[in-house]
């Protein structure tokens, strides 16, 4: 019957040091002044091996060339190197001169190994064979499965079409979003208006990347309005709309004022020499159509903000009178706006998201009529 023990090892510095140094050690265990015990220790055989900047997983991928490890032999052994791509099947280096000695002995392949693919090293002689494979990939890489594909849901249930659009107002509160798919504790930005005004905030999602998100939160963060739109957005993506109530009209069908047939004193072009000043009463009633540019692809969510603005305020706040889209492809990104003061239209038009820039010069009936294809 043995004798009960504790096992132990020798860890910390001390023994990676020594694991590194020697192939063969003492180690004296002192029980008393008269009493000791000694231990023959020998290391284990030790291969070489590949070191470098490397991602995490199973996979040897590298995000530059790594070092090769030559461990330490009984004597000095020179050592047949061969590095093979194996993506284009062919042979990089090719060298008889590599000598292990009884030291570590480290080996850059920076010197070989210079555009990402995958590779192989060899070591060999009569009594020795190593091989090792492996991929250097570019220092951006990102695999597919690690890139951004959350799945958004509502009240438990997987959303196929984005924005999720709500009825009333009291279910756009009482809403329970998840977003599933993010990074472990990534920072999410979440941007909530309601066509006038707009306000965010920063959640950051769980160990596992899912961020739940509950709407009746976020309640206090703007004034009562019958329009809202929550959306998120993670950093190096554009924003996303996640859910809507009172989703307004997209397309608008407001002409613009055209002269009619008795007015033929009208021109397409006005002759500014020949207009008389406007008296200060009737500046109120004049406004002229500007051609306004939007961000791209996002002339939807913006015709639907500046709508809903026009609704709920007078022309004499915002400026605007109302606004038509072109029907042409080539002004997919562009607006007409009928601007009835300048400065207050352009104050309004900066407030909405995805706004560019307002042309200062009005357009002329002929270039409205052009546009609008009338």
């Amino acid at each position: 019957m043995q004798r009960s023990g504790i096992p132990s090892s020798l860890r910390g510095w001390r023994g990676f040091h020594l694991e590194l140094t020697a192939s063969e050690a003492i180690i004296t265990l002192i029980k008393s002044a008269t009493e000791s015990i000694v231990i023959q220790w020998k290391t284990r055989p030790v291969e070489p091996f590949v070191q470098g900047l490397r991602l995490q997983g199973k996979q040897p991928i590298y995000l530059e060339a790594p070092t090769l490890w030559l461990p330490p032999m009984a004597q000095e052994t020179t050592l047949n190197l061969l590095i093979d791509n194996v993506t284009h099947k062919s042979v990089i280096a090719r060298s008889a001169e590599i000598i292990a000695t009884n030291q570590w002995r480290s080996l850059s392949l920076k010197d070989w190994l210079q555009t990402p693919g995958r590779y192989e090293v060899k070591l060999w002689n009569i009594s020795f064979r190593w091989s090792h494979r492996f991929e250097i990939c570019e220092k951006y890489y990102f695999p597919k499965s690690a890139q951004h594909q959350p799945k958004i849901r509502h009240d438990r249930q997987d959303c196929a079409h984005l924005p999720v659009q709500v009825e009333t107002v009291a279910k756009f509160w009482a809403a329970q979003l998840q977003i599933d798919g993010l990074w472990p504790l990534e920072s999410v930005t979440l941007l909530l208006s309601n066509g006038q005004d707009a306000s965010s905030c920063t959640l950051q999602a769980d160990r596992i990347g899912i961020l739940e998100i509950s709407v009746a939160k976020l309640h206090e963060l703007l004034p009562k309005a019958e329009y809202y739109v929550l959306g998120y957005q993670v950093l190096g993506q554009e924003n996303q709309q996640l859910i809507e109530v009172g989703r307004l009209a997209e397309t608008v069908s407001i002409s613009p004022p055209i002269p009619s047939e008795t007015e033929s004193d009208s021109s397409a072009v006005i002759d500014t020499k020949t207009v008389k000043p406007i008296e200060k009463s009737q500046a109120s009633t004049v406004s002229n159509w500007h051609l306004v540019t939007i961000k791209s692809r996002k002339r939807d969510i913006f015709c639907k903000q500046i709508q809903h603005r026009l609704n709920n305020s007078r022309p004499e706040e915002t400026g605007i009178v109302t606004f038509q889209l072109c029907p042409a492809d080539i002004y997919a990104d562009y607006v007409l706006v009928q601007a009835q003061k300048m400065s207050a239209a352009r104050k309004t038009l900066q407030s909405i998201e995805h706004f560019m820039r307002i042309e200062p010069k009005p357009l002329t009936e002929a270039d409205v009529k052009r546009m609008l294809g009338t």
